[in-house]
């Protein structure tokens, strides 16, 4: 059916007012209360999307703050593991030493009392022969009671002797083994100072990289939205540009993350 210029304008006027829908403006108070209804709508999907956007930012800086915390920590854990194992060392080390002085201590007052058994033992035999060299009158006799204690006497002087020796020596190794104690102490103290001191230069970069790699999430996410805002995009584009902000942080920060994580051991 053919349509005049009259009737053609009618027509593509009501399909052009149906494409658009509802209008506020409309003479039809139906349709007002429906064009409401949709910008009401529209406007919380606006803010549902802008919500879920900021829920992303958060959970995407929540998760740099844990990922930071967990490096930090494990550096922390490093740390005062070797600083224990020194300890550990340290005080094992004293518990031997402590445990072979005791012994030696033991053995050696063992020793002393059985030379003193001895030494008694002689001292008494060559008591009991002076007595009887006094009561002896012949010469031969008493020479020979004489030679015996002489001989009784040289032998209780040599294991003196002996024992002093003993002595002696093992004073001299508990010296030689101070002094290597010492050192060593001297060396685990250097060394526990010297580990403390990079830890604290370990902990303090790490907090400077973490905190950079935080403020720079930040950073972008502040741009994006100053940017969003100015150009008064909609939700469903401020969605779009939110993933690809949180895939280009993503990419940037993954090498940096990664080298982190070896170095940490993670």
């Amino acid at each position: 059916m053919a349509l005049n210029d009259r009737n053609k304008k009618i027509y593509f006027k009501e399909k052009e007012i149906k494409d658009v829908g509802p209008s506020v403006d409309s003479d039809d108070i139906e349709q007002r209360i429906a064009a409401r209804r949709i910008r009401i709508q529209n406007r919380g999907d606006v803010h549902s999307n802008e919500t879920k956007s900021s829920k992303k930012e958060i959970g995407l800086g929540r998760s740099q703050i844990v990922l930071s915390s967990k490096r930090i920590s494990k550096l922390i854990s490093d740390g005062d593991a070797f600083i224990t194992n020194i300890r550990v060392a340290c005080d094992a080390r004293e518990y031997f030493k402590r445990t072979e002085d005791h012994e030696l201590n033991h053995n050696r007052i063992r020793v002393l009392e059985d030379e003193a058994t001895r030494s008694l033992e002689v001292f008494n035999k060559i008591t009991e022969q002076w007595e009887k060299a006094q009561e002896s009158e012949l010469l031969d006799e008493t020479k020979e009671m004489l030679d015996k204690q002489n001989t009784l006497c040289k032998d209780l002087i040599a294991e003196k002797n002996k024992l002093i020796n003993e002595l002696n020596l093992e004073i001299k190794a508990k010296d030689d083994h101070y002094v290597r104690e010492l050192k060593k102490r001297t060396d685990d103290i250097d060394l526990l100072a010297e580990r403390m001191e990079s830890q604290i230069k370990a902990i303090q970069r790490t907090y400077r990289e973490e905190l950079i790699a935080i403020e720079i999430l930040l950073h972008i996410y502040m741009l994006f939205i100053r940017y969003v805002y100015e150009m008064g995009y909609t939700g469903h584009v401020h969605n779009r540009h939110f993933r690809i902000i949180t895939l280009y942080y993503t990419v940037v920060t993954h090498s940096v993350n990664t080298e982190k994580d070896q170095k940490c051991g993670l």
